[in-house]
């Protein structure tokens, strides 16, 4: 056969090949800050990988761009930068954002939306890499909340979330999320980073709400940057899903900068992240809702590793692990199982206590962390607790009067091996080595 006669076929399925890549990798949209208002072209984009089968991708160029309050339901694709402090997305600032009154009465829309500035509605596949996310002091809000509206605040960031038909993947990498906090002001925004079920409040007076849980999910981050906000990263109401918050840093926020509440079925990994907070460090806990008295809390085990994370808390504590059903004396209670170890925890002198674990049923170990004081309550606090485990924990600087190792007259059945340092045993049956104790 004349090799000339197969290069019209071969051409043509070259041709085939690279249509059925190019439509496999889905649509490519390139976008450059126009000056002003780059919101509908964002919006546009977001719209554009909507339900979509194969993911998308957004490609900002370098520059600023500034928006309103954007939302999309169902998204899928991938946003990427040129680069931290390139590419920056940033609240316009000729007019205040947009905001329904009251959010979480019911479903956002375009036209009353929440105070996010990206909202992923309704679950979703969503990549975030490359890019900063700039919140001014002199950002404006249009008022939101109750009772007469909250100043110039939003409630987040990057919100996604879903409910009991949605999954939804979160993935940040390499991102920087910058919302200055000042001693009046405190910080613009409230968490920079959440994930979660949908909180619906029954009525505009129920601050608090009832969360229908996320079906499954995903979320990670890796080597993000967090300077600033209420909370720092949030994962609230989850079922079977993953998370893996990994060499981050999360500097200067204010309430905390790790929120894990009420996951189920789910695996949580928290490693090798630098933080520093007013109050809280890191924080995991169950059964956080309350609503006309009863409680909603996750029914099925999950398990937390926080392993190797650097943190220095102000005011607080370092890490807590809560179970509020048994703090408050309610049935069902018990915490899934976490394993707090090889973290680094340095307190300011107006701190409360290095770890507090409240509320455990024999699933919480403390091991091999080092723990820096002084702080009103010592290094280890353990309440209203069963079988917890605590050993070979190095304390520096506690106090006689806040012992290293403290268990309150709520634990029982407690394991503590801890050979060099000083524990206080108000409890029960409890199993104690220690350098000195009662």
């Amino acid at each position: 056969m004349n090799p000339k006669a197969l290069i019209g076929p071969m051409l043509a399925a070259l041709l085939a090949l690279s249509a059925t890549a190019a439509q496999a990798h889905g649509k490519v949209l390139r976008l450059s800050p126009n000056g002003t208002n780059d919101t509908q072209q964002l919006q546009n984009a977001l719209s554009a990988c909507a339900g979509v089968r194969e993911p998308c991708q957004i490609l900002l160029t370098k520059g600023v761009f500034h928006t309103d309050v954007l939302l999309v339901r169902d998204f899928n694709g991938r946003i990427r930068g040129q680069g931290q402090g390139n590419t920056i997305i940033r609240p316009l600032s000729h007019a205040p954002l947009r905001s329904t009154a009251r959010p979480f009465l019911r479903d956002p829309t375009r036209a009353e939306p929440y105070p996010v500035l990206l909202h992923f509605a309704d679950g979703g596949d969503v990549e975030l890499t490359d890019l900063t996310l700039e919140f001014p002091e002199d950002m404006q809000v249009a008022p939101w909340g109750l009772p007469d509206g909250l100043p110039n605040k939003l409630y987040a960031g990057i919100l996604v979330d879903g409910g009991r038909d949605d999954a939804a993947r979160l993935s940040l990498a390499r991102l920087a999320i910058i919302a200055p906090r000042s001693p009046t002001f405190g910080s613009n925004v409230y968490n920079a980073v959440r994930f979660e079920g949908q909180n619906r409040a029954t009525d505009a007076y129920d601050a608090i709400g009832r969360a229908t849980p996320l079906a499954r999910g995903e979320m990670t981050a890796h080597d993000v940057s967090i300077n600033g906000s209420y909370v720092g990263f949030a994962v609230h109401d989850v079922n079977r899903s993953q998370v893996e918050l990994v060499d981050n840093d999360i500097q200067d926020v204010l309430t905390s900068c790790i929120q894990l509440a009420d996951l189920s079925q789910s695996y949580a990994t928290v490693r090798d992240n630098r933080v520093a907070v007013a109050s809280q460090g890191i924080g995991i806990t169950r059964g956080s809702r309350l609503t006309g008295g009863v409680e909603q809390f996750s029914k099925k085990a999950s398990t937390y590793l926080i392993s190797h994370n650097t943190l220095n808390v102000e005011t607080g504590d370092g890490i807590a692990v809560i179970d509020s059903l048994r703090f408050f004396g309610l049935p069902g209670g018990g915490i899934d199982t976490v394993v707090l170890r090889d973290n680094d925890v340095v307190l300011d002198p107006g701190a409360i206590e290095a770890v507090a674990v409240i509320g455990d049923d024999g699933h919480v170990t403390v091991a091999n962390n080092d723990l820096w004081g002084p702080s009103a309550f010592g290094g280890i606090y353990v309440d209203e607790a069963r079988g917890t485990r605590v050993r070979n924990n190095v304390f520096h600087g506690f106090a006689p009067a806040a012992p290293d190792v403290t268990l309150t007259p709520g634990t029982s059945e407690c394991w503590i091996y801890e050979p060099t340092a000083t524990v206080l045993d108000d409890g029960v049956d409890n199993h104690v080595k220690a350098a000195s104790g009662n």
